[in-house]
């Protein structure tokens, strides 16, 4: 992971923490969670309770009729939840993670953030299950640089999914190249 960051020139962290390295503070904070009203036991598992966090989908910019339940193959309905959106302590997606800092913090924890989205084919989204599973490796294995698909990436809107394609990766080549250029011809 570290060394596919490295090669798409994506800085590395000043701390990296294992989960496991945190679980007594996971414990401390779902123990308050409990205390104060923010998570329930039910089925042998701690489930945060979003009807607590009065704007809850403020985190996840969703209305509450647009949010499905079992959206993935093989993924079946917890009816142990007491409602459809609460879900299992400690989850690891970002919107959770706020949602329970928040609740547990009792204030606002960050006033901004980035919800990162998946990558996107024309036939939906990229996944292991479909087979479709893009590495850096896999790029350098068919000849491209790992900055032009960096290039590629940040030429999405950031409210837009990107919708990955071997021709669009071939078109922001060519002007990832065109930009190099453009750059070397410049008098130091």
């Amino acid at each position: 992971f570290f060394e596919d960051c490295r090669k798409l020139n994506i800085k590395r962290p000043d701390v990296v923490q294992p989960a496991t390295g945190l679980i007594d503070d996971y414990i401390k904070i779902i123990t308050k969670l409990l205390d104060t009203g923010y998570a329930y036991v039910a089925g042998g598992n701690v489930y945060f309770d979003t009807s607590k966090l009065e704007r809850y989908y403020i985190f996840n910019d969703h209305n509450e009729e647009d949010l499905a339940i079992g959206v993935r193959e093989g993924v079946e309905e917890d009816t142990n939840k007491r409602n459809k959106n609460d879900f299992v302590l400690w989850f690891t997606k970002s919107t959770n993670e706020i949602a329970q800092s928040e609740s547990y913090l009792g204030h606002p924890w960050c006033p901004h953030w980035c919800h990162v989205a998946h990558l996107n084919t024309e036939g939906g989204k990229m996944s292991k299950s479909k087979g479709e599973f893009l590495t850096v490796s896999l790029l350098e294995q068919k000849g491209y640089d790992p900055l032009a698909y960096r290039f590629f990436c940040l030429q999405s809107h950031y409210r837009k999914s990107l919708v990955f394609s071997w021709e669009n990766l071939d078109n922001a080549t060519v002007a990832f190249n065109k930009l190099i250029a453009k750059i070397a011809a410049l008098d130091p």
